[in-house]
């Protein structure tokens, strides 16, 4: 059959879309090789002239080409210097970038933030940053990884930048605090595991942050609206080791935050001191072994249940009558008001025991007293060093830990910046801040 296209026998492919920040930048190297630097002059006014374009268009200009194509020339002119029209792209191009980003926060990636900073402080020049771009982007509400972006990399150029003479303003750090305390003490960051917190402390420390920042952090895991649930036991105590070791890596004093967690599991996890009568129950059962000393196998199972397990109930499987109404006796006889049992009528006859509902809270507190030993081993294996950790806490949680009552904790101050008391780890306390912090400037 003929074909009724000739012309038309494959399907039409659209050309693959032009990369223009490329082309821009062959057109640059290309005026260069030729020795027509001046010529760069004019492609970058073809770049900026936007006058066909709309305003989504253009801020896309700006975003894929000018700020790109500004970073380019800024790192890339050999010591020849910048061309002339260059200050006329970096203006036009940044203006319409931080529009852009403006109502497109969330969008800023590592490369973009790179970009933008790139072209922002060409040639290690901060004087455009810091009265042109700064002012804007601190009203844009950037998400926590974009303001994470920023302070990074502006970090990781602070000691290349240069100012004109008698300029006036923010320091560059503390653009850099600013940047980092909106990622880390609000909603941004979360302090929802052990490995989250630490990430955030590590990264306030290698940009080197303003101390009270890392302070801040430490505070608000430590915040009412935070401990809910098992917190305590899930996130703060696994905390406490890796804690101490960050502080002391980076002379940072966080006692105050060690004696609050540790106070906090005492009071909310492991409890008060045992009652009286709990506590008579207790000795009860420690007594057990030395007062019920049948070896049979029913009786050791019997015994090693109500001492040793965690379990609230257990059944001796088939011992028959006889061995049923022995364990029974010695229940009778030894563990009074410990526990109750029942038998179950099959042959053979099986024995329910169950523990009474004292037993059964000494148990718990028993499986936390342990939690508590080795949690206070976890930060020091040497009494006098665990007393300084601990401070004003030291008493009141050995008192609990024996299962004893103690006066209730001192007061001790909030972290901050005022402070000089003498940690453990040799630095010094950061005392209570004030309801405004101030950052350096």
């Amino acid at each position: 059959m003929r074909n009724r296209y000739p012309y038309n026998t494959h399907p039409a492919t659209s050309p693959p879309p032009t990369d223009y920040l490329a082309l821009t930048k062959l057109y640059v190297q290309t005026a260069r090789e030729l020795g027509h630097p001046s010529l760069i002059n004019t492609i970058i006014d073809r770049v900026t002239d936007t006058s066909n374009l709309d305003i989504s268009q253009t801020q896309d200009c700006a975003r894929t080409v000018m700020v790109p194509l500004a970073a380019f020339l800024g790192s890339s002119n050999s010591g020849s210097g910048l061309p002339s029209r260059f200050g006329h792209l970096q203006q036009e191009g940044l203006k319409l970038y931080l529009d852009w980003l403006s109502t497109h926060s969330d969008e800023l990636t590592e490369d973009r933030a790179v970009s933008l900073l790139d072209a922002a402080l060409a040639c290690g020049n901060a004087d455009v940053f810091m009265k042109s771009v700064w002012p804007r982007l601190e009203g844009i509400n950037l998400t926590g990884t974009g303001l994470r972006l920023l302070a990074q990399h502006l970090a990781s150029r602070r000691d290349k930048l240069v100012f004109s003479q008698g300029a006036a303003g923010p320091s560059v750090q503390s653009i850099i605090d600013t940047l980092a305390k909106r990622a880390t003490l609000g909603s941004c960051v979360s302090v929802a595991s052990v490995s989250d917190i630490m990430a955030t402390l590590h990264w306030c420390t290698k940009i080197m942050c303003a101390p009270n920042l890392c302070n801040g952090v430490i505070e608000r895991l430590l915040s009412p609206s935070v401990i809910k649930g098992n917190y305590i036991a899930r996130v703060l105590v696994p905390l406490l080791p890796e804690l101490k070791n960050w502080g002391i890596q980076n002379k940072q004093n966080v006692d105050y935050a060690v004696q609050k967690i540790v106070g906090l599991w005492v009071k909310r996890v492991l409890g008060g001191a045992l009652p009286a009568k709990t506590l008579a129950k207790s000795n009860q059962v420690a007594a057990l072994a030395g007062k019920w000393t049948c070896e049979c196998v029913p009786c050791s199972s019997a015994r090693t249940f109500l001492v040793e397990s965690d379990q609230k109930r257990v059944i001796l499987r088939d011992i028959g009558v006889p061995a049923r109404e022995h364990v029974e006796a010695f229940l009778s006889t030894h563990a009074d008001g410990l526990a109750t049992c029942d038998k179950l009528n099959k042959s053979p006859q099986s024995l329910q025991i169950i523990k009474s509902d004292a037993l059964n809270r000494i148990a718990s507190w028993r499986a936390n007293q342990e939690k508590g030993v080795a949690l206070l081993k976890s930060l020091s294996t040497d009494e006098n060093e665990l007393r300084t950790i601990l401070g004003p806490e030291y008493a009141r949680v050995k008192a609990a830990l024996a299962g004893q009552a103690a006066a209730p904790p001192a007061t001790t101050p909030r972290m901050g910046a005022n402070s000089s008391m003498p940690s453990a780890s040799g630095s010094t306390k950061a005392g209570p801040p004030s309801k405004k912090r101030k950052y350096m400037t």
